[in-house]
């Protein structure tokens, strides 16, 4: 691991002015290499590297000295060099570009230049035609090969003094030049990645470390609305990871909770004065959680148990899926009209799968075996509940049986085929939606 900076140095005479960036600036250069690198490289060391991509014809008028003909025109080594930086500075030669084949050769050049997890800096103010997208794809690339870290994307504005016919007519200390940091680019890149990835797959580990690494040094730092936006973002990452680990691990009482606080988080952001393009992919976030309501441990169950679907998470969705069943026919059976904190004694849960069982093998109720803490008047209320329509034992028994197939690995006599689960699934939250709408409506 170490901290490079990658710049491309181009073929034109550059003129001297001052770049600066932000309150920093350098005495008056050619090259805003030089610039970047007395900024950023100064505490570094023997381990990191200021890395130049080099054409030929940028070797020969930029990098050597005196390249335009010019005397005393010192090239970008001997600038560099000059600064004396703790860190090694080396020339990397790269083709022209103008054929795919050279287009791949940089592509390659750069990505060796590359190691596990180092820290990246990047000056794209001279990399000509496709090179900044170019760089933009190997970083990324990178960032999933090897974890390579992006710490920085700057590029000096030149053109904003105007031409060069003009600039030449201006005295060197009007000739200020600002260096723009173009990183929130490249972050809203990867926030999009990691959005996009929770949405698809319900993972908000991303999410989670692009705060870790992001947000955290603004909240150290930052003032104002950035602050406010960064605490807002980190609230939000940890709510997204909570809710995705309730998901994961089937923490059924807590599923409410966690939706109720992943909306509120949300909302928070959108107070918070975002960077207007992130708020639209929060707002997909919001959209794809709109079905918990954060109040009914059932009602939420079963949303929890279509997420888990939409998710590929089959084997926590039968899991939910198949308690949240068992709450709502104990609930009903006791009469409860409190659905937010359903019965979670192990005895009385188990007359529901006990009931279902036993009916789908056209037993008589009178065979079941109550156990501690089981009531007989209960029992017979879920056994009338579950006996018709028909539909419920069989499902309840189904669930069962689905979900031992998969908690077994399907080290069984009959394993169900992996699609066989998915299409029973949608049939069987089908089914408990129509129950739950009949009763209610009773």
């Amino acid at each position: 691991m170490a901290r490079k900076f990658l710049s491309f140095l181009g073929t034109n005479n550059y003129l001297a002015c001052t770049y600066f960036l932000g309150r920093q600036e350098s005495p008056k250069v050619r090259f805003v290499q030089e610039t970047l690198a007395q900024i950023h490289c100064r505490e570094w060391s023997s381990e990191d590297h200021v890395v130049i991509f080099i054409t030929q014809g940028s070797l020969q008028r930029n990098w050597d000295d005196n390249g335009h003909g010019e005397e005393k025109c010192h090239g970008l080594r001997q600038c560099l060099e000059a600064l004396h930086l703790p860190c090694r500075i080396r020339p990397v030669s790269i083709p022209d570009g103008k054929s795919e084949e050279e287009i791949w050769t940089i592509f390659n050049t750069v990505c060796n230049e590359l190691a596990d997890n180092d820290s990246v800096l990047l000056d794209i103010t001279h990399a000509l035609r496709s090179l900044p997208m170019l760089a933009m794809v190997v970083l990324q690339y990178m960032q999933v090969l090897r974890k390579v870290h992006l710490t920085g994307i700057y590029y000096g504005a030149f053109e904003v003094l105007g031409t060069i016919g003009q600039v030449k007519e201006m005295a060197v200390d009007d000739r200020r030049v600002p260096i723009f940091d173009l990183t929130a680019f490249a972050q809203l890149a990867d926030w999009s990645i990691a959005i996009d990835r929770f949405l698809a797959a319900g993972n908000a580990e991303m999410i989670h470390e692009l705060v870790k690494m992001k947000s955290i040094p603004v909240i150290k730092t930052g003032t104002g609305n950035t602050k406010q936006e960064a605490m807002a973002i980190k609230k939000l990452a940890k709510r997204l990871y909570d809710f995705t680990q309730a998901m994961t691990t089937c923490r059924g009482r807590a599923i409410s909770q966690c939706a109720s606080s992943l909306d509120k988080a949300l909302d928070d952001c959108t107070q918070a004065g975002l960077v207007p393009p992130l708020v639209p992919l929060l707002d997909k976030i919001k959209k794809r959680t709109a079905g918990f309501n954060g109040t009914s441990e059932i009602s939420d169950g079963i949303s929890a148990a279509r997420w888990c679907l939409d998710h590929n998470l089959i084997q926590q969705a039968y899991t939910i899926l198949q308690e949240t069943a068992v709450s709502f026919f104990l609930n009903t059976a006791n009469n409860s009209t409190e659905a937010k904190h359903p019965c979670v004694n192990t005895n009385s849960r188990a007359m529901v799968c006990g009931a279902a069982t036993l009916l789908a093998k056209k037993k008589d109720l009178s065979e079941f075996q109550l156990l501690d803490g089981q009531s007989r008047a209960v029992l017979e209320k879920i056994w009338s509940l579950l006996k018709t329509p028909k539909e419920n034992y069989q499902n309840m028994d189904k669930l069962e049986q689905r979900r031992n197939d998969l908690n077994h690995a399907g080290m069984n006599k009959c394993p169900l085929s992996a699609d066989k689960f998915r299409q029973d699934l949608e049939q069987a939250l089908l089914w408990l939606e129509q129950v739950i709408r009949h009763h209610n409506h009773e």
